[in-house]
């Protein structure tokens, strides 16, 4: 029933070794037991681990609640710069369309500028070759229609005035003047001329050069030819005829100094 082993030189039975180690269980569980807590110190240890439980709760939440105001401060200035990008965008577009729109407007401006240029320089070559016919009263009406399309441009004020001078210089001689020997002159402002006397005449007039006051008149009976000078008051002319005779006229109505001395008679 026992075998016995050599170990060096001991000799150990099988069953005094498993005792041993009967023996030496129960004795570590007689210790064990010896150290079993308490319930105070079980309770104690409870509260250890809510108390821990808890803290490791509100650790997560407050990370939880970092992260998430992270993120929405995240979200925040992704949205506000989101938000800058799109208005400065919008802002780009709208100095574009601005831009455009107002060279647009710059371009339609100059090309109605140059068509109101052409048009104006078309009709003051008008009133000019006008005022050089001696055509006052077209001359007048072209360089008001020129002041119609740019009413402060210099020239076209200088030259409507100067036409309004002259147009009322020439008008000036219009009427009925005592004339030589007797005689009437009518002038009518259509440019034709009726002489009232024994022979019975007529014929044309011009304004020949109205800054200096001149006309000349044109016969038909006799060939006369009287270039004259019209007074600043317009109720005299001085006139000098084709032969050199030399006489003036006075208008109608107006009053006379002693008459001239008739050139063939004397007073």
């Amino acid at each position: 029933m026992y075998r016995k082993f050599w170990s060096g030189h001991f000799v150990f039975d099988r069953n005094i070794f498993a005792l041993g180690i009967l023996i030496l269980w129960l004795l570590a569980s007689i210790n064990v037991c010896a150290e079993t807590p308490t319930d105070e110190e079980l309770l104690e240890l409870e509260q250890q681990i809510e108390q821990q439980e808890q803290e490791q709760a509100e650790a997560k939440k407050r990370a939880e609640a970092k992260a998430k105001h992270q993120a929405e401060e995240e979200a925040k200035l992704k949205a506000e710069e989101e938000a800058r990008r799109q208005a400065e965008e919008e802002a780009r577009i709208h100095a574009e369309a601005e831009a455009q729109r107002k060279a647009g407007e710059e371009k339609q401006r100059l090309q109605l500028e140059q068509q109101q240029r052409e048009k104006f320089d078309k009709v003051m070559a008008g009133a000019d070759a006008a005022m050089s016919k001696n055509d006052f009263s077209l001359a007048v009406e072209s360089y008001a229609h020129a002041l119609e399309i740019f009413p402060d441009d210099v020239a076209a004020l200088a030259g409507h005035a100067r036409a309004q001078n002259f147009q009322e210089v020439c008008a000036a001689l219009t009427g009925e003047w005592d004339w030589i020997f007797g005689s009437v002159a009518i002038v009518n402002a259509n440019g034709t001329l009726q002489g009232v006397s024994i022979i019975p005449n007529h014929g044309t007039w011009e304004c020949t050069d109205p800054s200096q006051r001149k006309f000349t008149l044109r016969w038909v009976v006799g060939g006369w030819v009287d270039n004259l000078i019209l007074s600043n008051d317009s109720n005299i002319v001085d006139v000098t005829n084709n032969i050199g005779t030399k006489f003036q006229g006075h208008r109608k109505g107006s009053q006379k100094p002693a008459p001239a001395a008739n050139p063939l008679f004397g007073h």
